[in-house]
């Protein structure tokens, strides 16, 4: 007797208040909802379940794993739903609630306040709603155009400040779908799979309507952090066509939801490897300078610049330099900057011309920067008759020559051949320029 009273005692189901729970019903195959506060005892057909969100299938349980809390959203947050019921309405009352028919594969977004149970198949998810700072920014995306369209009005949104042309009249917040920022989405023209910025110089807080959902980053995170930029800063931007944006600071610089962020590792004091998406300005005087190939038609200071062109820009022109999408800077050795030459007082450089093939002497004393366009440092090779004329018993100049030549001291001085042709070659390398010279876009 006793054991039939426990054994009883232990089907005797209790809900409090914000709670329910599952039962199958193993004779027919429904799963009905109970809802608290109730207290019913359970037959022998009756199982407690409940829906796994992975496997979506039900799986047995016992009473205490089966009792379930309402999905609850404080004011602030929102639900987002998976397989809401027809005509929206959830478990309510006390005691069972028959299964109610679903629209599987859709999902809804509610914002709190809103305390609810589940019926069997659906899934819910709580999200804090998105606080958005003046220097971040959402990617929200279209995945149901037309519930969109639909719900565009049920969207909240808090702009943020005094915004010109902001308002709170429920309608939607201003987003950027790519070609002009700050300006209302046109809601006829929303299709699957487009990308919507949600600026936080726009809206301080913002959750999304059904039909839209907010992207998470590869970190996970909602909210995203645009870049901030200060004086003698920029940035680069890459889109998914190939085109690249460059931006400069003072700013806060928001992607087009097409573009990333272009970034560069560099190690901390502690030999920690970090990446930044800030770039400083490249900075020049009157001795140094950057070499730029012109990769698109542009016109700056009503001046025209075609495809091919190449500029040499030094610090008498600019003294800071801020790269720019038509340019591609070309490097030496991958250095950006081209620096002068100090020629001391007595000595004297060989300046070869690349295009017309004269070499010239440029004499010191003086700081000397050349053209990269045309203009070549290069060494000449003294044959061996030559230099025993000059430097009568010089061993270390025999020695340097017979360096530059490539060949031993005893072959330099028998054969003027091995000269001729060294100093052929060595011109012909000058002239070309392709040694040590990449093209590239500045980071």
């Amino acid at each position: 007797m006793a054991d039939e009273d426990r054994s009883r005692k232990d089907r005797d189901m209790v809900l409090a208040p914000n709670e329910w729970m599952l039962v199958r019903d193993l004779t027919k195959g429904n799963v009905d909802v109970f809802v608290g506060p109730c207290k019913m005892s359970l037959s022998n057909t009756d199982q407690p379940v409940v829906f796994d969100d992975r496997t979506k299938r039900f799986q047995d349980a016992d009473l205490t794993r089966a009792v379930q809390t309402f999905l609850t959203a404080p004011e602030g947050y929102y639900i987002v739903l998976k397989n809401p019921a027809v005509g929206g309405k959830q478990p309510s009352g006390q005691g069972k609630n028959n299964t109610a028919d679903l629209s599987v594969g859709r999902k809804v977004n509610i914002p709190g306040s809103a305390s609810f149970p589940l019926w069997p198949g659906q899934m819910g998810k709580v999200l804090k709603g998105h606080h958005i700072r003046s220097n971040q920014y959402v990617l929200s995306r279209v995945y149901d155009e037309d519930a969109a369209r639909k719900n565009w009005k049920s969207a909240v949104v808090k702009p943020a400040g005094s915004v010109e042309g902001g308002r709170d009249d429920g309608f939607g917040p201003l987003l950027d779908d790519g070609p002009a920022a700050g300006q209302d989405v046109q809601t006829e023209n929303l299709t699957m799979g487009q990308q919507l910025i949600v600026k936080g110089t726009d809206v301080a807080f913002y959750i999304p309507p059904t039909g839209v959902e907010v992207v998470k980053d590869e970190n996970g995170n909602l909210v995203r952090e645009a870049v901030t930029l200060e004086r003698l800063e920029y940035c680069l931007l890459r889109d998914q066509n190939g085109n690249k944006r460059y931006e400069h600071g003072p700013a806060v610089v928001f992607p087009k939801p097409t573009e990333i962020f272009s970034e560069r590792e560099y190690t901390d004091a502690g030999g920690k490897i970090l990446k930044t998406r800030k770039f400083r300005a490249i900075e020049l005087n009157e001795n140094s300078g950057i070499y730029i190939k012109v990769i698109s038609d542009y016109e700056e200071d009503g001046v025209e610049h075609k495809v091919g062109e190449e500029l040499f820009i030094t610090g008498k022109d600019r003294m800071i330099y801020f790269p720019r999408e038509e340019h591609a800077i070309v490097k030496y050795d991958s250095s950006e900057i081209h620096y002068g030459i100090a020629i001391p007082s007595g000595e004297a450089r060989y300046v070869l011309d690349r295009n017309k093939g004269d070499v010239s002497i440029v004499r010191g004393p003086k700081v000397f920067l050349p053209d990269p366009r045309h203009q070549v440092i290069t060494r000449r090779i003294l044959p061996y008759r030559t230099l025993s004329r000059l430097y009568p018993g010089n061993t270390e100049a025999v020695e340097h020559n017979a360096k530059l030549a490539g060949v031993d001291v005893s072959t330099y001085m028998a054969s003027g051949q091995a000269v001729m042709a060294a100093s052929a070659s060595m011109l012909a390398s000058a002239s070309s320029g392709l040694e040590g010279l990449t093209i590239g876009l500045a980071a």
